[in-house]
């Protein structure tokens, strides 16, 4: 958890001055003792109604070990990265992620996870909220 914080505290003083958007979240699963932070940084690009937005980001999920969060084992990222296109509320949007285990003491309680997987999708999509602007 320790590096995690670090990570982002190193990831948003570098792009913190040219990023558009900047995500960072938390969560948490009570009953399995398990939590999550998440940092995600965007790019938008805007030029004549066409948006191009480059982005990326990672996932780090831990088991909780004592009374604070920075008591913790983490057991797995998950990264990603993608690009999404856009024009009057019409989309298309690649995105890549992988996941990887993470070497703690914990990874070895939960054996029944894949530890090593990665995906690619694309997205073609229409979005309301974004088709008619008075901008």
């Amino acid at each position: 958890m320790k590096r995690t914080v670090f990570t982002a505290a190193i990831a948003l003083m570098i792009y913190g001055a040219n990023a558009q958007s900047v995500m960072i979240q938390g969560g948490q699963d009570l009953d399995r003792k398990i939590y999550f932070t998440q940092v995600r940084v965007g790019f938008p690009i805007t030029w004549k109604g066409l948006e191009l937005e480059p982005y990326g980001g990672w996932l780090t999920y831990a088991e909780w070990k004592g009374k604070d969060f920075t008591n913790a084992a983490p057991f797995q990222d998950r990264y990603d990265m993608g690009t999404k296109l856009s024009y009057r509320g019409f989309f298309i949007e690649y995105n890549h992620f992988c996941t990887h285990g993470v070497r703690s003491q914990s990874r070895y309680r939960y054996n029944g996870n894949e530890w090593n997987q990665s995906a690619s999708s694309i997205i073609f999509g229409y979005s309301s909220k974004h088709a008619f602007s008075l901008d």
